[in-house]
């Protein structure tokens, strides 16, 4: 990325709108940032349901309404005053460390409009007024690498944290008749779903729908699964849950599915 500054020669520029002169790259890469921040946002969203342990739907009532920041602080307060181990809270401390950077770094590329040079090189602007510096114009070069690199670093994060709430989940509840996911079970009613693909076409939770045939990994029994094997349970409140292939064996939903790039990252973090 290049950054420019509001002086010297510049070429003459357009404000492009919508997606019209983008390339499909450019634009795919704006689109794979949007959603991999949105699924570690929603990892953070886990993460703190877990620790308050009222379950669903009652803790999405709260963490529904905070911003990125704020479920962060509050996934840390929590995370501080359950973990007795300094080690483990200083890990996840730099897990959100990460993710405020990263937010910011999405945020640059998210809130800004976009133009190109005479000789169709992506210039990114931003206008910006501040307490100090007063009003500045924000002008950077930017290309679907540059947004790339961001966007895998976010995947990369969420997966580092779904790994995280792996370790969490299995560890805090060793006890299987103390896990509140194991007690809620008993008051499950497997559902015999005939049209799988219109199911999960109205009911999965993330924009990137996968096809039946794909392969994903589950973070829980970690165990690569045929997507369209899944199965749906449906609790006492008629909320209903597509859940791993594996189940009951296995307490996985569609929240711990992961590519199958990930499968060998998971078994060497168990080392």
């Amino acid at each position: 990325m290049k950054n420019e500054n509001n002086h010297g020669e510049e070429q003459q520029r357009s404000i492009t709108f919508g997606t019209q002169g983008f390339s499909e790259e450019f634009t795919s890469s704006v689109g794979k940032l949007t959603l991999n921040f949105a699924h570690l946002e929603f990892m953070f969203s886990l993460f703190a349901g877990m620790h308050m342990n009222t379950g669903y739907p009652f803790n999405e009532l709260v963490l529904s309404e905070l911003s990125f920041r704020q479920l962060i602080n509050v996934s840390v307060g929590l995370h501080e005053l359950l973990e007795p181990i300094k080690s483990e809270r200083d890990r996840f401390k730099e897990i959100a460390k990460n993710a405020t950077l990263l937010e910011q770094e999405r945020n640059t590329i998210t809130h800004s409009f976009y133009g190109q040079t005479e000789s169709k090189a992506i210039i990114r602007h931003k206008n910006v007024t501040r307490m100090r510096g007063g009003y500045r114009q924000q002008r950077q070069e930017i290309t679907a690498n540059d947004i790339l690199t961001i966007a895998n670093k976010i995947e990369d994060l969420s997966f580092t944290l779904g790994n995280l709430i792996h370790e969490i989940d299995g560890s805090w509840w060793e006890d299987d008749s103390k896990n509140p996911k194991n007690q809620a079970s008993h008051d499950l009613k497997e559902l015999i779903i005939e049209n799988k693909q219109k199911y999960l076409n109205e009911n999965y939770p993330f924009e990137d729908l996968p096809d039946l045939n794909d392969e994903k990994c589950c973070l829980h029994c970690q165990k690569i699964i045929k997507v369209g094997d899944y199965k749906v349970f449906k609790d006492e409140m008629r909320n209903e849950f597509i859940c791993c292939p594996n189940t009951p064996d296995c307490n996985g939903t569609v929240i711990d599915w992961v590519s199958t790039n990930h499968l060998e990252s998971l078994k060497n973090s168990k080392l």
